[in-house]
C-alpha cells in the first residue's frame, strides 16, 4: 500500500515539475506599441501565450506597468519634461520575452471649441463651450467676462449690457495650439433712436413747421401738428412743434426690452 502511495506522489511531483518547467512557444500582444499624449492616462494591453505566467521585467521609471490576468496596464503621469519620453516595457513567460515600445507626447497636437461663437443678450448670462485638447489648456478672457475651464467644459459668464452692442474674444493655448471663443453681447439701446427714444419728425423734417413756395412769391407755412406744433394767436400765427416724434421702433422708451 506504501509503495502505491509512494508511486502517485512521484507521479504528482513530476507531473507539476513538468508543468512547472514548461516553456512558452509565443508570446502575442494585441498593441505593437503603446503612445500617450502629454496629459498621460492608461493604456491596457492584452497578452496571449500558452504558458500564462505573465510578468513584467522592465518598463521606464514614468511607467507603472503591472499583470492582471493576461492583461498588461500601463500608467503614466502628465510629461512635464518639455521633451517627449520614449523606452519600452519588457513581458515575459518562461521562454519567450515581448519588448513592447512606450512613447509621450510633451506638446499639445491640437485644441478644438464647440461652439466658436457665443451671443448673449443684452441682460447678459451663462452658456458653454466643449473644449477637446491633449494638452494644459490656458483660458484668456476680458476683464469683464468669467470664463472657467472644467475638464472639458468651459463656463462663459457675460456681464448685462447697457451700451452698444459689443464683440469680446476668448483666447485659449495648450502649448503651440491655439483656438479663439467670439462673443456678441447685443445691446438694449434702440437701433433706430440710440436710445433717445426719438426720431426726426419726417413731415418737417425736424424744424417744427412747414412751408411750402407755390412760385410768384407765394409762400404757405404753419406749425408742424404731427410733432406738436400748433396755431395761435400770437404775431407768428403758430407755436412750432420740437421737430421730434416718439420712436416707432421702441415707441419712446429708447429700450428694446
Amino acid at each position: 500500500m506504501k509503495t502505491k502511495i509512494f508511486l502517485l506522489f512521484t507521479i504528482v511531483l513530476m507531473a507539476v515539475a513538468s508543468t512547472s518547467c514548461k516553456k512558452a512557444s509565443y508570446l502575442k500582444a494585441d498593441k505593437q506599441e503603446l503612445s500617450f499624449t502629454r496629459t498621460g492616462g492608461s493604456l491596457t494591453v492584452v497578452l496571449s501565450s500558452d504558458v500564462k505566467e505573465f510578468k513584467v521585467t522592465g518598463a521606464p521609471n514614468w511607467v507603472k506597468a503591472t499583470i492582471v490576468g493576461n492583461k498588461l496596464l500601463a500608467t503614466v503621469q502628465e510629461n512635464n519634461t518639455n521633451a517627449p519620453r520614449r523606452g519600452s516595457i519588457v513581458v515575459e513567460v518562461p521562454g519567450k520575452k515581448l519588448s513592447i515600445p512606450v512613447s509621450q507626447l510633451y506638446a499639445a497636437t491640437y485644441l478644438r471649441v464647440n461652439p466658436s461663437t457665443l451671443t448673449f443678450a443684452s441682460r447678459g448670462g451663462v452658456q458653454t463651450v466643449k473644449v477637446e485638447c491633449d494638452g494644459t489648456v490656458q483660458v484668456d478672457a476680458p476683464s469683464d467676462v468669467t470664463a472657467t475651464l472644467n475638464g472639458s467644459t468651459l463656463t462663459v459668464v457675460a456681464p448685462a449690457n447697457d451700451g452698444k452692442s459689443k464683440t469680446a474674444l476668448i483666447t485659449l493655448t495648450a502649448d503651440e495650439q491655439t483656438a479663439k471663443i467670439y462673443l456678441v453681447i447685443k445691446t438694449s439701446i434702440c437701433p433706430t433712436c440710440g436710445g433717445t427714444g426719438s426720431i426726426t419728425c419726417p413731415d418737417c423734417d425736424g424744424r417744427g413747421w412747414y412751408a411750402h413756395d407755390f412760385g410768384n412769391g407765394l409762400i404757405a407755412g404753419g406749425p408742424c401738428e404731427r410733432c406738436g406744433g400748433q396755431w395761435t394767436p400770437d404775431d407768428d400765427g403758430w407755436d412750432d412743434g420740437s421737430g421730434q416724434i416718439p420712436c416707432p421702433t421702441c415707441h419712446g422708451t429708447g429700450r428694446l426690452n
